[in-house]
């Protein structure tokens, strides 16, 4: 098979072209520009200019949750935190079994006080791939399961799909489908794990409408330098998708790794350049960091109120 490279340069120069422009609902780029965007969302190179491609509409920020754990009893979890692991929870919470549930409840109400919604990404994994480095640390049928469900149903929060990328994604969608009851149409890869050529295609042919797979865990911005949303492309067969790909532009894990001032001031300047584009954007949380870092609670608010101070809409 050829290279993700070879395939756009294959591409004749008009159609190229009119692909991109109708990926980001513009008119006029060069074909220079166009194939500078293509290579950046194949994740090739990082734009360094960034060509006319405002959307003409407002800033719109997609708060995100992504479960990776729903019990703190997990080997993984237990080995975490006999090694005295600064980035996990300490021995005591070993010993409450619904502390991520819990947790998950309280980050509901919080929400519902900021009068603001966010989109839940679970894992629905019915295999024994809990044990791997990039698996997520549950199943379906694990204790717990169906209780988290039941929380998210109960307050009619938006359910999407956590991909594990060790096993089909239809399988997936059609697993967490007919437990919830719902139609997935949201999805984000477990770290950020994919190949934009083959994912893509993947998620418009089982129904996905938002992707959520671009950006950095550790980075603050928009890891292509592309500061907007916009439509994947089946390359290969010269199509636009369904599927709109919106960055994620902040995790929370960044808070880990960087001073939080630091996190914050970049984030500023990366939501007035989303604003500035019209885009939308996506911020990630995850419930059971909020537990070993208690202070995420506060940075969570605080991103909050910088993206309505822009003006935002959420989801």
């Amino acid at each position: 098979m050829n290279s993700k490279k070879e395939i756009i340069n294959n591409i004749d120069q008009k159609t190229l072209l009119d692909l991109i422009q109708q990926s980001f609902s513009v008119n006029g780029l060069t074909f220079s520009e166009s194939k500078e965007l293509a290579m950046a969302m194949i994740l090739e190179h990082k734009l360094t200019e960034v060509p006319a491609i405002g959307s003409g509409g407002s800033l719109k920020v997609y708060l995100t949750h992504d479960i990776d754990w729903i019990h703190p009893h997990h080997l993984y979890s237990i080995i975490k935190t006999l090694s005295f692991r600064k980035d996990w929870i300490g021995i005591s919470k070993l010993f409450q079994p619904n502390i991520f549930l819990k947790n998950i409840e309280k980050l509901i109400i919080f929400e519902k006080s900021q009068k603001v919604n966010s989109v839940f990404n679970i894992g629905a994994n019915h295999s024994n791939f809990t044990w791997g480095r990039y698996d997520i640390r549950y199943r379906i049928k694990d204790t717990g399961f169906q209780e988290l469900i039941g929380i998210l149903k109960l307050s009619n929060q938006p359910i999407g799909i956590h991909l594990q990328d060790n096993f089909d994604l239809k399988e997936q969608v059609e697993l967490l489908q007919n437990v919830t009851g719902y139609e997935v149409r949201f999805h984000r890869s477990h770290f950020y794990h994919f190949d934009p050529m083959i994912l893509w295609n993947e998620l418009d042919e089982n129904g996905i409408m938002i992707d959520f797979s671009i950006g950095n865990a550790r980075e603050v911005g928009f890891k292509t330098g592309m500061p907007r949303h916009y439509q994947a492309i089946d390359f290969i067969n010269k199509k636009v998708l369904r599927t709109m790909i919106v960055p994620t532009i902040l995790s929370d894990n960044a808070f880990f790794f960087q001073d939080k001032n630091s996190v914050f001031e970049q984030f500023k300047i990366e939501i007035k350049e989303a604003k500035l584009f019209g885009a939308s954007v996506a911020i990630l949380f995850h419930p059971e960091n909020m537990i070993v870092k208690p202070e995420l609670w506060e940075y969570y608010t605080e991103i909050i109120d910088i993206c309505k101070n822009e003006g935002a809409v959420f989801n």
